[in-house]
């Protein structure tokens, strides 16, 4: 496993001198387990993003990653000079969220407050009725963001 790391961490050193030149910044995602077998959750990937020491080189957070690996909130406190986006979906069958009562959201977007996240958010979610369910997202997103909703 160190060995594997240490190779992503070269490849990272690599990775972010061909990005800086490109003027574009890579974010490390963590995946759980059953997809990857190592960078698995966001101390993980701090560790990595820490090792290569570049500022092309950030990370982001998945909340379906980092809800499935029971992730606590805290660590966005210490990824928040890293953190440069986040992909979304309500972790109960990845699909679009909906409303602040169907999951547990409230102490993530807690932690995304008090680090003032100002970053995109993308959703990595399914819908089978993007017209209904895109501006339910977006509304819940909004509020999240600004306050408990």
């Amino acid at each position: 496993m160190e060995e594997a790391f240490q190779q992503l961490v070269d490849f990272g050193k690599r990775a972010g001198l061909e990005a800086r030149k490109r003027n574009i910044t890579i974010a490390i995602e963590p995946q759980r387990r059953e997809e990857c077998n190592i960078i698995n959750n966001t101390a993980e990937a701090l560790r990595w993003v820490e090792a290569v020491n570049d500022p092309n080189i950030q990370l982001m957070i998945d909340y379906y990653h980092f809800s499935v690996e029971k992730e606590d909130p805290a660590i966005i406190l210490k990824v928040k000079d890293h953190l440069r986006h986040l992909h979304m979906a309500n972790p109960d069958n990845r699909v679009m969220p909906l409303d602040w009562e169907e999951y547990n959201y409230a102490p993530f977007f807690a932690a995304l407050r008090q680090i003032h996240y100002q970053n995109l958010i993308g959703l990595e979610a399914s819908t089978t009725n993007l017209a209904s369910d895109g501006p339910k997202t977006i509304a819940l997103l909004r509020r999240a963001l600004g306050g408990e909703p």
